[in-house]
C-alpha cells in the first residue's frame, strides 16, 4: 500500500530519523518537490527512505564548493582559467561542469547533488 506524504510529513520523517539537520529547509523543500515530480512524471511510486536519501544526495551552498569536492581537477582547471576574483563567473562555469555529469536540484540557497553511480 502506498500513500502520498505532504511536505510536512516528509520533513517530520527526517527529524524522526535523527536526520533533521542533514539538509536545509530550502533543500528539503526542493528535494521533496523533485522526488514528487519525478514519481508523477515517471509513473513510479517512490518509497520514502530517509537514510537512502541522505546517502544519495548532498547539499552545497555553491556550485564551486560542490565541484571542488567531486571533481577537484576540473575545479582547478576552471579556477586557473577564470580566477577567484570573479566568483559569479566561477560559479556559473562550475554549474555547467557539474551538470555534465550529475543530476542537480537547485534551490533558493544552493544546490543538491544526486551522487549515485558516478
Amino acid at each position: 500500500m502506498m500513500m502520498t506524504v505532504s511536505f510536512s510529513e516528509f520533513t517530520h520523517t527526517f527529524h524522526t530519523m535523527d536526520r533533521g539537520n542533514q539538509f536545509s529547509y530550502d533543500a528539503l523543500e526542493a528535494l521533496y518537490h523533485y522526488l514528487n515530480d519525478t514519481a508523477l512524471n515517471d509513473g513510479i511510486d517512490y518509497e520514502l527512505d530517509v537514510i537512502e536519501l541522505c546517502c544519495e544526495y548532498v547539499e552545497y551552498e555553491t556550485a564551486a564548493k560542490c565541484l571542488e569536492e567531486f571533481m577537484p581537477d576540473r575545479y582547478q582547471d576552471i579556477l586557473a582559467r577564470i580566477g577567484p576574483e570573479n566568483p559569479a563567473l566561477l560559479d556559473m562555469a562550475c554549474r555547467e561542469a557539474i551538470a555534465e555529469k550529475y543530476t542537480i536540484i537547485w534551490h533558493k540557497s544552493g544546490l543538491i547533488l544526486h551522487n549515485i553511480g558516478q
